[in-house]
């Protein structure tokens, strides 16, 4: 596998439109400014810019995004434009600085706390573009605002609304060096609110405190918490300097938090934000700023990321410079950019040629990547509890013990198995890492699986819109598909696969299908639709599960037939087959594991998924073998 896919890799990156390094990054910067272009057709002179829903926030990202801006080329319209802002922003306040929220019809008479930060900062960079004590006056009278909001921030407001002011008065006393007790109160105050949605077991930080109480968390979720680890990135000197025991606690729990946002990372490189934005495009803007500042301070490398992120704005920009709110052809809003458009001049301004090489990448990240694109898994026998439901935090600690990365999950058993997966498999699988592969019985196998049936259209589009809520859930299997073809022609397979694909163009579709099935003709008709095959083992014709020495001969002859496009998955049987005589045993699975994964650290195969592993008894033969072979899997070594 690795060979293979190393030279695949490095043929896709050569193949990509000639955009290295450095040639990446000015047609990034072109993108930014035909952005700024789009944001000047908004403008209004009363206002600053025409009145959409969130004004006045985007006051405030346009305002930074022109300073920055003007840091980068020392432009003079830039700092000119990002002044105006900023009085236009001290014009359209409240008596006692504040500021309402305009929600398109609209100012709602209710203050917001994260506007008192907001243009606290843009305010402190006014100051610092013409040294006017006017702008200094106006932000210490926006910061003076805030405690009097943070003691009356309903305690079902978001965590947000307590952590961006916990940054706001660190950032603002260190840039100032006044010395204001009361300031420094509110942001204990602030951080101490802000860390009750914070899960120091799981490195999860909740959006919400319901959210806390449902233990629910997602994509939305966790990008707010990248917003969250990023304000803290971006100003941790300050945060530091006058509240150290918070940074050194911080600090300490951001790789942990890490490994947790990154499972909600879409193909895309955005995040879920709601389900009118499942792969919204605004929140890439942070995601490239956030790894720049993350990679920065932990001296690591996340190139990888960073540029499927810009090549994802780079395809979903409009022609008049607006960006998409998610796919090309969404609906465009100034409100779906500002994010991007504050990002990307930070991004400029902090990267310090880290993308230099990004398209030839060196070989131990490209082997990375490939080891993780590794399937090692396993299927059904799903421990489940007295009622019959499906016993999904037994289940997924079985499937930690025995280090599987993904899981094939059987819809066919319980009528409850799909509403199972949705609502107590997915999040807990998000959660660890574990990706999942929805198995689809076929009409041959009845009773249909429920609750869409055979009708698997809508298998396809229901599968599909769960993947985007959880982007671990990578895959559509269709169990004994050669034995189907009457029924799955073509035509109808091409329909399921564009159903997925149009809600989530990652998705992949895999037959399962026996080697006497795995033929010439077969892959002529289905290679342009399907995405790869998992291969039951079973020792044809024989049909047997004690026969080994037929397991690597059969692989290489399904490879031949696949070729290199089409992903291979070897499935091994480690419960009875029922045509089989004897069942198998731990021998058997010792040998037909080891094997398997040799093929995959040859490149031949992409991975293995166990058949029906025994996993209520822990002692069992067969659950130690494959703990143990599964355990000690290394990708690159022997």
């Amino acid at each position: 596998m690795i060979k293979r896919l190393i030279a695949l890799m490095i043929l896709m990156v050569i193949s990509i439109p000639s955009i290295k390094a450095n040639s990446l990054e000015d047609v990034l910067f072109e993108s930014l400014m035909r952005y700024e272009k789009y944001v000047r057709t908004n403008e209004d002179p009363q206002y600053g810019y025409k009145r959409y829903q969130g004004y006045p926030m985007y006051l405030y990202t346009f305002g930074v995004m022109y300073y920055r801006l003007y840091l980068l080329t020392k432009d003079e319209y830039f700092k000119k434009k990002a002044i105006e802002i900023a009085d236009i922003a001290e014009k359209v306040r409240n008596s006692d600085w504040t500021w309402y929220y305009y929600d398109g019809s609209k100012f709602i008479e209710s203050p917001v706390s994260l506007y008192n930060c907001e243009f606290t900062e843009l305010f402190l960079y006014a100051y610092e573009l013409t040294r006017d004590p006017k702008y200094r006056e106006f932000a210490r009278n926006t910061i003076n605002a805030l405690p009097e909001l943070l003691y009356s921030i309903s305690p079902s407001a978001a965590y947000n609304y307590f952590f961006y002011p916990f940054i706001t008065i660190a950032h603002y006393l260190y840039y100032t060096g006044e010395d204001n007790k009361d300031l420094l109160e509110a942001g204990e105050f602030a951080y101490y609110m802000a860390m009750q949605g914070y899960n120091p077991n799981t490195k999860e930080w909740y959006y919400s405190p319901a959210e806390y109480i449902r233990d629910f968390y997602d994509g939305h979720s966790a990008f707010y918490q990248i917003g969250e680890m990023s304000a803290f990135l971006e100003h941790q000197e300050a945060v530091k300097a006058i509240f150290p025991e918070e940074y050194r606690y911080l600090i300490s729990e951001l790789p942990g938090m890490l490994e947790v946002v990154k499972r909600y990372q879409l193909p895309s490189g955005a995040y879920y934000y709601n389900d009118g934005a499942p792969d919204c495009t605004e929140t890439i803007g942070n995601i490239i700023v956030f790894y720049i500042l993350y990679d920065e301070t932990f001296k690591t490398d996340h190139r990888d990321i960073i540029y499927r992120c810009i090549n994802t704005l780079l395809k979903r920009q409009a022609p008049n410079g607006a960006y998409y709110k998610t796919d090309v052809g969404s609906p465009i809003e100034i409100w779906y950019g500002d994010n991007i458009g504050v990002s990307l001049p930070l991004f400029f301004l902090k990267k310090e040629s880290r993308l230099e090489g990004i398209m030839y990448k060196e070989s131990e990240l490209i082997k990375r990547e490939i080891n993780e694109k590794i399937i090692i898994g396993d299927y059904n026998l799903e421990l489940r509890g007295k009622n019959g439901r499906l016993d999904a935090i037994s289940l997924i600690e079985r499937l930690k013990d025995i280090k599987a990365n993904t899981y094939a999950y059987l819809i066919w058993h319980s009528p409850y198995d799909w509403d199972d997966l949705c609502n107590a498999f997915m999040p807990l699988a998000q959660k660890e890492g574990i990706d999942v592969i929805v198995y689809l019985t076929p009409p041959s196998e009845p009773p249909s699986p429920k609750p869409y049936e055979y009708d698997y259209i809508k298998w396809a589009q229901a599968i599909g819109e769960l993947s985007i809520r959880y982007p671990n859930l990578t895959g559509i299997a269709i169990d004994d598909f050669n034995y189907n073809t009457g029924f799955f022609t073509k035509n109808y397979l091409r329909e399921i696969k564009s159903s997925a694909k149009s809600i989530n163009p990652s998705l992949k579709l895999f037959t399962v299908s026996y080697y006497r099935d795995i033929t010439d003709k077969f892959i002529d008709q289905y290679r342009d639709i399907i995405d790869g095959v998992i291969f039951p083992f079973r020792n044809e014709p024989n049909i047997d599960t004690t026969t080994t020495s037929t397991l690597a001969p059969q692989v290489r002859a399904v490879r031949a037939t696949l070729g290199n496009e089409l992903s291979l998955i070897i499935m091994i049987y480690a419960s009875k087959l029922s045509s089989a005589p004897i069942p198998p045993d731990s021998k058997y699975l010792r040998e037909t594991v080891k094997i398997s994964l040799d093929l995959i650290r040859e490149g031949i195969a992409d991975g293995i998924i166990t058949y029906c592993l025994p996993k209520e008894n822990k002692e069992d033969d067969r659950y130690r073998t494959v703990k143990e072979l599964f355990n000690n899997f290394n990708p690159g070594g022997k």
